[in-house]
């Protein structure tokens, strides 16, 4: 995982079969394809995982996770 601390705005695309190898050869790890997302245009971002999740939350800081119990919420 590679990521930046701050991002005006976030597109997140699976990355091509190029920059897998990219990440593998120059990160020293198994890349497989479908399991690389790059976040913005480039390699400058991205995380090698499961298909991603998101849901934007109008919810309180407190109030539970829409993803399950996490450390901190009720």
């Amino acid at each position: 995982m590679v990521l930046r601390p701050y991002y005006e705005g976030l597109v997140i695309r699976e990355g091509t079969s190029d920059e897998c190898t990219l990440v593998a050869s120059e990160y020293g790890v198994k890349v497989t394809p479908g399991y690389l997302f790059v976040l913005g245009e480039n390699l400058s971002s991205f995380v090698v995982s499961g298909k991603p999740q998101w849901h934007e939350d109008e919810g309180g800081t407190d109030d539970p996770s829409w993803f399950g119990h996490m450390v901190g919420t009720l």
